[in-house]
């Protein structure tokens, strides 16, 4: 049961984080709405914990047992309910039902605390699976019916909204949670309502069954805007999705891997932990993995740009404090794959390598006309001499956000190519206009 605990925390995290980004970075029309949410996932994050705990006890635990049981079966009805009223909020009649059920919520987690008999006879604690005894009697059928009525009202105020809201878009978003929810609740029904009465040893798929709430429920806020976070709230949610995800995925792969060689379940908690920590490490190396594999791929892709890589690099250069214009010269010939790209400004000449113009090459290629359209320079007879005798191809000006010119940029041969595609030239007039940026802060910098 190790690993389902370790399963069950990462669940709990995700709701929890989930529930804190929604309600932080929500916009005011969506503020009320979301707080029920986040009321929900604290609820489930507590009884996803509890399940965890109470799998996890040792015969010597009894007192604990008590109160994870509380925590399997109360903080359960409560998220039930703010669930419900967040998914029907626009709905007078839902919000109202909502406060009729929270009431009857109450009434059955105080009738527990007063007498546990009323839910089970008594639990057992073993090193191999503990399992609590349920009473099937009327507060059981109570208890069932709360879920399933819940779940009734939830699925029937989400279609009223699917129906008549026009926004394709926040339609299709609504669709994705409900077909969510509806999965993840048909598991809690069974695994945590249903098959408990007999078998206690699954009790803990309905906590897990959460991730696939949360996981549609991001995804239509992230594709549909089904509600409004602002964008760092929601790179939050993103990062705690993702993280929780890759380590859930990470760990369930080990389970079945450890479980197919050494054909037993429960691996030694050595083991647990050194997954663990081997899963956190891969997790944090993501962002360098990534990095990495994208710098290589811009490199090797001669036969086209990576626009994404190389425009996300121009900006890091462009806040940078200090600009070395060489290595920008060197970053556009490496990454837009030309033999050489050089800088003019001020008549100097800043490049990817070492090539030398002559002062009066530099005075030929600054008499160009100045393009009527776009970046592009034509070049004279004089300027194709210059071209020819130092391998370059073609030259475009450099501008200040006034659009007066501030230099020129020289490009050599394009690599493993006679010439350069028209999307292809487009995308270079782009990424040259980014460079214009960059020279014109260098030399802001050295006033």
């Amino acid at each position: 049961m190790q690993l389902i605990t370790i399963l069950l925390t990462l669940t709990a995290i995700l709701t929890f984080a989930s529930g804190l980004s929604v309600l932080g970075g929500s916009s005011k029309s969506n503020k009320k709405s979301s707080k029920f949410f986040t009321f929900s996932v604290f609820f489930a994050a507590l009884w996803t914990i509890s399940v965890a705990i109470f799998l996890s006890l040792t015969p010597t635990d009894t007192e604990i047992a008590k109160y994870s049981i509380y925590g399997i079966y109360i903080p359960a009805l409560f998220m039930d309910v703010c669930l419900m009223v967040y998914v029907g909020y626009p709905y007078k009649f839902v919000r109202g039902f909502g406060l009729f059920m929270a009431m009857g919520a109450a009434i059955l987690s105080g009738l527990l605390i007063y007498d546990p008999s009323i839910l089970y006879s008594n639990f057992t604690l073993s090193h191999e699976l503990n399992s609590v005894a349920l009473n099937l009697n009327w507060f059981y059928y109570c208890y069932a019916a709360f879920y399933f009525i819940n779940t009734i009202v939830l699925l029937t105020a989400l279609i009223f909204r699917v129906k008549k809201t026009k926004n394709r878009g926040l339609k299709n978003g609504l669709l994705i949670l409900g077909a969510g929810t509806a999965v993840a609740g048909s598991l809690m029904l069974i695994f945590d309502v249903l098959l408990p009465l007999k078998d206690y040893s699954l009790i803990w798929i309905g906590p897990m069954a959460l991730s696939i709430v949360m996981i549609s429920h991001y995804y239509a806020v992230l594709k549909y805007r089904i509600i409004k976070l602002n964008s760092g709230w929601l790179k939050a949610l993103s990062y705690a999705i993702i993280l929780a995800t890759v380590a859930t995925v990470y760990m369930l792969f080990f389970y079945i891997i450890f479980t197919a060689i050494f054909k037993t379940p429960n691996p030694s908690s050595a083991i647990i932990i050194f997954n663990v920590l081997m899963a956190l490490i891969f997790i944090l190396l993501i962002p360098a993995i990534n990095e990495i594999s994208s710098f290589v791929r811009s490199l090797i892709s001669t036969d086209q740009v990576d626009l994404i890589y190389a425009t996300k690099k121009l900006d890091l250069m462009q806040k940078a404090k200090k600009v070395n214009l060489n290595e920008l010269a060197g970053f556009l010939a490496d990454h837009l794959h030309f033999t050489y790209v050089g800088l003019i400004i001020n008549e100097k000449l800043y490049g990817s390598e070492a090539k030398q113009l002559s002062s009066n090459d530099l005075k030929i290629l600054k008499k160009l006309d100045e393009p009527k359209r776009g970046v592009w320079q034509t070049p004279t007879a004089e300027a194709k001499e210059v071209f020819d005798n130092n391998e370059l191809t073609s030259v475009a000006i450099l501008t200040d956000e006034k659009d007066h010119v501030i230099g020129q940029i020289i490009f050599g041969k394009v690599q493993n190519k006679v010439e350069s595609t028209r999307r292809e030239l487009i995308q270079l007039e782009m990424l040259t206009r980014l460079a214009s940026i960059i020279v014109e802060k260098s030399k802001k910098d050295k006033k």
